[in-house]
Formats: structure tokens, sequence, C-alpha cells
């Protein structure tokens, strides 16, 4: 089962008329007991890295630019794995080359 059919199974139960009736209603769950595979990706994670000094300093005026460096290289690493499958470019640099 995926996270998206337990989430349409447990979390958007219509509360029933008779429910509805006596002002009730249900709620988000908090927690999950399935597999961990099921729950939901948290947007952040905390993790803990040992960074040289220098490096250290460079970010630590501005939490925020680590992730932007990561994320940065993350896209550097799909456009190059992207080029590097791409006849078209490869066939152009050879061409470079050559000449």
């Amino acid at each position: 089962m995926k996270k998206k059919d337990a989430e349409s199974e447990l979390e958007f139960l219509d509360t029933s008329d008779e429910a509805k009736a006596a002002g009730l209603r249900r709620i988000k769950r908090r927690h999950y007991s399935c597999p961990q595979e099921m729950l939901p990706s948290e947007e952040r994670v905390n993790i803990e890295v040992s960074l040289d000094r220098e490096v250290a300093n460079f970010v630590q005026n501005d939490p925020h630019r680590i992730n932007q460096i990561l994320e940065n290289a993350m896209r550097n690493v799909k456009v190059a794995r992207t080029l590097l499958d791409d006849t078209e470019f490869i066939d152009g640099i050879k061409k470079k080359l050559a000449a």
C-alpha cells in the first residue's frame, strides 16, 4: 500500500451523518501505525554534520546558505547527467574538440 492510498483510507474518512448531527467531526491523525515508507515525508529534517572550520565560518551567519549551496549542487549534478545522456550534446562536444 502506498502513502497516498493510506492517507485516503486513514485521514480523509467522512464523518457519518449521525456523528455530524451530534456535532462531531473527524480530525486528521497526528500519528500513523503503518510501515515507515507510508509515513508522510517531512519538509525539513535535522542532521548533524562535521564541517571544516573554514566552511563553518562561511555559512555561520546565514544558516540557509548551506541548503542553497546543496540545492545548487544537486541541480548541477542533474544537469550534468542529463547532458551526458544527450547524444546531440556529446556529438557537438566531439566536433568542437576535433576542430
